[in-house]
């Protein structure tokens, strides 16, 4: 378990202004990475997504024979 911060809150004072905000945590179970499941699914699904990104633009610069190097398109 792990106190992760899920929020903030600020009070106002009588006339109206914010009072200094104060962070909220939730005690929740983490792996052995320090992730919650939400974390590792979320990381899971943008690492599959930009990999095929990658994929596509890999599989566009050897149809067109340019070089992957640093992002340009030389030869």
């Amino acid at each position: 378990m792990a106190l992760v911060q899920v929020g903030i809150i600020a009070l106002r004072s009588p006339d109206g202004d914010f009072l200094p905000a104060t962070p909220i945590y939730k005690d929740l179970p983490v792996n052995e990475r320090g992730r919650t499941a939400q974390e590792e699914r979320a990381t899971e699904e943008i690492s599959r997504l930009l990999a095929q990104k990658f994929k596509e633009y890999i599989d566009g610069c050897r149809k067109e024979g340019r070089s992957q190097k640093t992002g340009k398109d030389t030869p």
